[in-house]
């Protein structure tokens, strides 16, 4: 299944819900595409319904972080599953990885 990217845009923040696959090659380039716009604002991945992810897709959020952070913008995850926090956990991104605060907020990720 390919990957849909779907945009919700809040006043302060991207939303960035995907669907599908997030693996190397079109649909890895075409989310870091849309995750770095120079829109100034923080970005959130909602990646709950994300069937599958491989290391090109794991590597495509560490290197959004790492470009959103020098931008002096964040990137949150949201709902991901536990094979996206493996992932991410065997490439040491958790370590980068923010977690906004208050229960109940439209921008609650439960990556901790």
């Amino acid at each position: 299944m390919q990957l849909s990217v779907e945009v919700k845009n809040l006043n302060d923040a991207a939303v960035l819900v995907c669907r599908g696959q997030i693996v190397q090659g079109a649909e890895s380039e075409y989310l870091f595409a849309l995750a770095t716009r120079s829109d100034r604002r923080d970005v959130i991945l909602d990646v709950e319904a994300v069937s599958g992810i491989d290391e090109g897709g794991l590597f495509v959020i560490a290197l959004c972080y790492q470009i959103l952070s020098a931008a002096r913008r964040r990137l949150f995850l949201r709902n991901p599953s536990s094979e996206i926090l493996e992932g991410l956990r065997r490439q040491q991104v958790d370590l980068f990885l923010e977690k906004l605060q208050g229960a109940g907020s439209e921008r609650e990720p439960l990556i901790h």
